[in-house]
């Protein structure tokens, strides 16, 4: 029995479709091939759980018939049902086989179903980019330098392979008869044209490299290791359809600021004195600064907060909030006079 797609992607069958992705990003990227470390067999298995988990529809049928159901309407393992006593056919009878790979074909064909062709989309492309502090509270537009795949605008002609028509349909015999098939066509990936072998800019391979420029909006309030997903920005694929380029964010330390979830914390060194008897100090925040009043007698340790200060609430209304940590410094050096003075309130204490 296949193993079960929710517990390959490490998720609950109560996992919302923003976390199925999470977790598939991460894993597609620890398992990939291409990585040192990488494992083949895993990263096509959270490949298919996620195939599914993605679609609601598919999602929705996987739910409610388990591992009877995958992504190309037969079995999710790639075995031969005997779980479920499919290989002995009808009546007991050994050595009928059924060909379930096709079945949503084959309603089609007896609901009067259209087949589209699924045109194959570009791969996704991740990079890290870097921002200041204050770009992460206010919120920036950056400019994105990137070296992939576009699409070719040559003129294209019309696939051999499935005569334009973006799809190659064939028949299949089983028990029940014969069932057309209708499958993308690999070769135009379901465009029903090709491009020419002799474009000097492709080659016929419907896609060009080349450097493009875009601007990407990282919103205020991002958190550090947030990633963004900028539709349509990845590689390209020769049907034209692009896939998505993920950002992920890494957020520069701040020389005076740190952050903890939105609100923005600020350490203030005061003096005995200024702790003592009070003070109206200019604190840095995020636009500028502040004045403050710090209450005579205040003790270390205590926080001042400015409501609203903060970091923007990312997807909702309003900020955090600034926050003021007290420290009162002890001096390590002290004068003659300033002794004196501390002898004196010594003896009055």
């Amino acid at each position: 029995m296949a193993e079960d797609y929710y517990k390959i992607l490490g998720l609950e069958k109560t996992a919302s479709e923003a976390e199925i992705k999470r977790a598939y990003r991460k894993l597609a990227h620890q398992y990939h091939p291409d990585k040192g470390g990488g494992d083949e067999k895993k990263f096509k298995e959270v490949s298919e759980a996620y195939q599914v988990l993605s679609d609601p529809e598919k999602r929705k049928q996987y739910d409610q018939f388990g591992h009877t159901f995958s992504a190309t309407g037969g079995s999710a393992s790639g075995g031969d049902y005997s779980d479920f006593g499919f290989g002995q056919g009808f009546g007991g009878q050994q050595g009928v086989e059924f060909d379930f790979s096709n079945l949503g074909d084959i309603f089609d064909v007896f609901f009067g179903g259209r087949e589209r062709a699924r045109e194959a989309r570009g791969a996704d492309i991740e990079r890290r980019i870097e921002i200041t502090f204050e770009e992460a509270a206010r919120g920036v537009s950056l400019p994105i330098e990137l070296e992939k795949n576009i699409y070719c605008g040559c003129l294209k002609i019309t696939c051999p392979e499935c005569r334009g028509m973006g799809k190659k349909e064939t028949l299949k015999s089983t028990i029940l008869g014969q069932f057309k098939s209708i499958q993308t066509c690999a070769k135009c990936q379901g465009t029903g044209k090709i491009a020419k072998t002799d474009c000097p800019q492709c080659q016929g391979k419907g896609v060009k490299t080349e450097k493009v420029k875009i601007n990407v909006v990282i919103p205020a309030g991002i958190k550090d290791k947030m990633t963004v997903r900028v539709s349509k920005e990845g590689e390209a694929s020769a049907s034209g359809r692009s896939g998505d380029l993920y950002l992920e964010v890494k957020i520069k330390p701040h020389p005076q600021f740190y952050r903890k979830e939105d609100d923005i914390y600020y350490d203030l060194n005061l003096s005995f004195s200024q702790a003592a008897l009070g003070d109206k100090i200019d604190i840095p925040i995020i636009n500028g600064e502040k004045r403050i009043k710090i209450r005579a007698g205040v003790q270390s340790g205590e926080e001042v907060r400015l409501r609203g200060l903060g970091f923007p609430r990312l997807n909702h209304f309003g900020s955090g909030d600034e926050v003021i940590k007290i420290k009162i410094i002890t001096p390590k050096k002290l004068s003659r006079e300033q002794k004196k003075i501390f002898e004196e309130l010594k003896k009055s204490a």
